[in-house]
């Protein structure tokens, strides 16, 4: 009985407790947002909630899962003994949601209906203004065109002459300025009266909604109160059925626990024989394990004697290695006494070798200085002639170019004044000859092929001379210090080109000397020979470098001279192929100047000078031809004048007429 009062007063406590939470946080709980907040924002945000939670709850019920996790919570807290109960339960909860939703349904109509009102006076009080705006801004602009037309009949009533006229025109004036002042008063009134209604649909609105609000608070009241009372119904039912079942199932319960009350003692007399049974062998496995454990330890005393025989061994062995070993180490002591006795005599001897060996050197030294002068006097003497050498070499190459340069210019002028003569002639020659062959012949004419004309090396000539000032002006000009310091760099970099000998030679004299031959022997390993394709090399270098973008100087880094150099080589390989190629073309030119002179003197053939004989034959003849008919028409002419001038003398007769005939037919 003591559990019974106390099981069902547990489950009281319970149920008020859950009735007083609802009732103090209301049926939906105390989580925001809510529906009664004062935001929009919050409000919207919580029908969006209150939607998704709805469609949850209709997805759980379509699968069979249940409604709300907290009524599942609830239903496993309930012992299984308690099916009636149970359903119970579930139908209450079931009329509690059904409650609920339709508490939501009608709060969100009310909210939704205020909102869509909201919205609908906001847009509407929005149109009222636009089209208020409006109205203002055209009668502004009215106004200006009204104040333009005044300014103007102002200046009319100003022009006028006499007083009758001008006091006319300030009537007019004054007419006009009421009239627009007659016109803003109606549009006062017009704004006043929108604004009175403006302001009655504002109370009607006002009233409107406290209505709606009073209503709603009202239907809230009757829903909460309601819900308030069904579950308190519900909560009864619930508590009956649930002391019912409690009865039934203490009294089952207390005839089972008389029944196993009255087994227990023939368990334990059971449990007690086992338990003496187990006590037997234990003792017996006592009795094996500690004779098991006495055998085990007499062994191991057994191996641990052996081996204390064992170490007390291996200390005796170690005892008589070391003594051995302090033997040898004071005879290694004495032998290394004897031999630092003997290098230090070996070191007093070669003490007075290198006394000796220093001043050998000395002598050595002060023959090499006087050999050092003469061979720099040498040098001095041999650089000198080298450098006039070079100079004259110089020399004799710039007056070679302007020779070869003067040479070819005059040849050129020579070539092109007999190449225009040449041309001259053949199209004297060929208009000839396509006269006689279209006119006189009378056939079609077709000029004779001129392979010499496309093989004139004037055109060539000038499209290179062309190519070569274009080069010469696309070459960036390059400042003189920056070209000394890319040399200075080739000389610092570029010295693997030269013999280790000659750089021993040349570490003797100055560094200027030595900077000016290190080029001059470097140009002669890359082959350049000309001191413009020394230049070519600088501006080669300085537009790598910005080629490239390499850092911020103003020359390429040192490691990159090799690269550069391997690029120049290249490039200055291929121009001299190029210049090689051109020179043979140019002598392969020169070469077929004599067939194309021939040519030239060939143009026609030899058919067509037989032609031209046999035609000049033809004409000599139909020239003697034509000069007999010219003087047989000249006697005919003179004759007809005679006749004419004796018919004028001489009577008309029948001889005269009979004499006509043979002179007619002799004509």
């Amino acid at each position: 009985m003591i559990n019974k009062k106390s099981s069902t007063g547990l489950y009281n406590e319970k149920l008020s407790y859950a009735a007083q939470r609802e009732e103090r946080e209301g049926p939906f709980g105390g989580s925001a947002p809510s529906l009664e907040s004062e935001s929009p924002q919050e409000r919207i945000a919580a029908r969006r909630l209150r939607i998704a939670a709805r469609k949850e709850a209709e997805k759980r019920l379509e699968l069979g899962i249940g409604a709300q996790p907290q009524v599942e919570k609830k239903e496993e807290e309930l012992p299984a003994a308690f099916p009636e109960t149970r359903k119970q339960w579930k139908q209450s909860q079931k009329k509690m949601l059904e409650e609920i939703d339709m508490y939501k349904e009608t709060i969100s109509s009310f909210q939704v209906e205020s909102d869509a009102r909201l919205l609908i006076r906001s847009s509407e009080i929005l149109e009222a203004q636009r089209l208020r705006e409006e109205k203002l801004e055209i009668l502004a602009k009215s106004d200006l065109e009204d104040l333009k037309l005044m300014e103007e009949k102002c200046a009319e009533a100003t022009a006028k002459n006499t007083p009758q006229e001008l006091f006319e025109a300030l009537e007019d004036l004054k007419q006009f300025g009421a009239e627009k002042i007659e016109v803003r008063k109606k549009v006062i009134e017009d704004l006043l009266g929108e604004i009175r209604e403006a302001d009655l649909s504002y109370e009607t609105e006002l009233k409107r909604d406290a209505e709606q609000i009073y209503l709603m608070a009202q239907k809230k009241q009757e829903l909460k109160s309601s819900f308030k009372e069904l579950q308190r119904k519900e909560l009864d039912q619930i508590q009956s059925s649930l002391l019912d079942e409690e009865k039934a199932f203490l009294s089952s319960s207390y005839e089972k626990w008389e029944q196993k009350r009255k087994e227990i003692p023939y368990k334990q007399q059971e449990q007690f024989l086992e338990m003496m049974k187990q006590k037997e062998e234990h003792e017996d496995q006592l009795d094996e394990l500690k004779v098991k454990k006495i055998n085990e330890f007499t062994r191991m005393k057994r191996t641990l004697e052996t081996q204390a025989d064992l170490l007390q061994l291996k200390l005796e062995k170690a005892k008589a290695a070391k003594f051995l070993n302090d033997e040898k180490l004071d005879f290694s002591r004495q032998v290394v006494g004897f031999c630092e006795m003997e290098k230090s005599q070996i070191k007093s001897k070669q003490k007075r070798k290198l006394i000796k060996l220093y001043d050998t050197l000395k002598d050595l030294k002060a023959k090499c200085t006087q050999a050092n002068k003469q061979s720099l006097e040498g040098k001095k003497a041999l650089t000198d002639a080298n450098k006039q050498a070079s100079q004259k070499y110089r020399d004799m190459q710039k007056r070679s170019r302007d020779f070869a340069a003067n040479a070819a210019k005059t040849h050129q002028e020579m070539r092109q004044m007999l190449e225009e003569e040449a041309m001259d002639l053949i199209q004297r020659a060929l208009s000839l000859d396509q006269q006689i062959q279209a006119h006189i012949i009378d056939l079609d004419w077709v000029p004779p092929p001129m392979p010499f004309k496309a093989r004139s090396p004037y055109q060539p000539q000038q499209t290179e001379a062309a190519e070569s000032s274009t080069s010469k002006s696309a070459r960036t000009a390059v400042d003189p210090e920056t070209e000394q310091r890319v040399l200075q760099l080739l000389c610092e970099e570029a010295s693997f080109l030269l013999d280790p000998d000659l750089l021993q030679l040349l570490s003797c004299m100055p560094k200027q000397e030595q900077t000016f031959i290190k080029i001059e022997l470097i140009c002669f390993a890359l082959g350049i020979e000309k001191i413009e394709d020394l230049h070519g090399l600088v501006e080669f270098f300085v537009e790598y470098k910005q080629r490239e973008k390499m850092g911020s100087s103003d020359i390429v880094r040192p490691d990159q001279v090799v690269k550069v150099l391997k690029a120049f080589t290249a490039q200055y390989s291929k121009r001299r192929q190029v210049s090689r190629s051109k020179d043979a073309v140019t002598r392969g030119r020169r070469a077929d100047d004599s067939g194309d002179w021939e040519s030239t003197a060939n143009i026609l053939p030899e058919s067509k000078f037989r032609i031209w004989d046999i035609l000049e034959d033809a004409l000599k003849q139909y020239l003697s031809v034509l000069t007999v008919r010219f003087q047989t028409l000249a006697e005919t002419r003179q004759l007809k004048q005679e006749i004419t001038k004796l018919r004028l003398l001489a009577p008309p007769t029948d001889v005269f007429s009979v004499s006509e005939a043979p002179v007619g037919s002799h004509i």
